[in-house]
């Protein structure tokens, strides 16, 4: 580890396979400082590389004081259980991977581990979820962007405990519908609305949820705000629902917007929402 260095890109072996991610330290970074831990998940066929361009969380890390590791997936996808990656195909245990991730973060930065956060896009938001129910006790919470739950995940639902979550997710996704049902590839997956109420069910918050409608930024999208309060150990859990919104990481540059997924959305910038659901959680 070279801290002249904030911005570079390390290697760990995980089941006999060379892993790799990058790290972005936050400016003015000391070894002694305990900082939050952010790890953000790409998408299928995307990287780790696309993500730190796609979400901007470096910029956010250097104002709020994280750290952010961007790790890449098995041939580009992460084996989320719902058998359509190559990682899925072929065995790879990526839960593993993410628990050697973290032990190499505990062990040589001085991180917070009470404040260690998954956030993913698509494939990426999948497998955020398979490790809130996997690795609940070692989140403090988890956000999900164009991601819901999978009939596989679903099907073994049963986390350790209560878990923060956020859901952030366009109305016109053409890969992973908000109305749920197969897709692309043959995976069947829940519905946004469905899946964000097993979460709500699970950490025992209220039954109905505030609903506030915003504006778009730069007049965008209209963004009706899903909120289940009074959840048991402050696990509040939340929904960006985006009018017509498509497969994407809302606030992302258009440049990196790919086609067949819809509409790029200037309704809210996810990352900045994501880190400030994050850092109002109650560790």
């Amino acid at each position: 580890m070279n801290l002249a260095k904030r911005d570079f890109e390390e290697e760990l072996v995980s089941n006999d396979l060379i892993r790799r991610y990058h790290v972005h330290l936050p400016f003015n970074y000391e070894v002694s400082d305990s900082l939050p831990l952010l790890i953000a998940l790409h998408g299928r066929l995307g990287t780790g590389k696309k993500m730190i361009k796609q979400t901007g969380f470096n910029g956010i890390a250097d104002r709020e004081g994280f750290i952010v590791v961007y790790p890449e997936g098995f041939k580009r996808g992460w084996a989320d259980g719902r058998g359509i990656t190559h990682a899925d195909k072929q065995g790879v245990n990526d839960v593993a991977f993410i628990d050697k991730l973290i032990k190499v973060f505990q062990e040589r930065f001085s991180i917070d581990s009470t404040r260690i956060y998954i956030a993913g896009h698509s494939n990426g938001g999948f497998m955020a979820q398979r490790l809130a129910v996997e690795r609940s006790h070692k989140f403090a919470a988890v956000a999900v962007v164009a991601a819901s739950l999978s009939e596989w995940l679903a099907s073994r639902f049963t986390p350790g405990r209560a878990m923060p979550i956020l859901f952030i997710h366009g109305t016109a996704d053409p890969v992973t519908p908000y109305v749920g049902g197969r897709q692309p590839g043959g995976a069947r997956v829940l519905s946004v609305e469905d899946t964000v109420k097993i979460w709500a069910h699970f950490n025992v918050c209220n039954k109905s949820p505030e609903v506030q409608e915003i504006h778009g930024l730069n007049n965008g999208p209209l963004v009706s705000v899903f909120t289940y309060g009074s959840c048991r150990n402050h696990s509040q859990v939340k929904l960006y629902r985006i009018e017509d919104g498509g497969h994407v990481w809302p606030g992302e540059p258009e440049d990196l917007s790919s086609s067949g997924v819809g509409k790029l959305s200037a309704g809210i910038d996810a990352s900045e929402e994501i880190w400030k659901f994050f850092k109002g959680v109650i560790v």
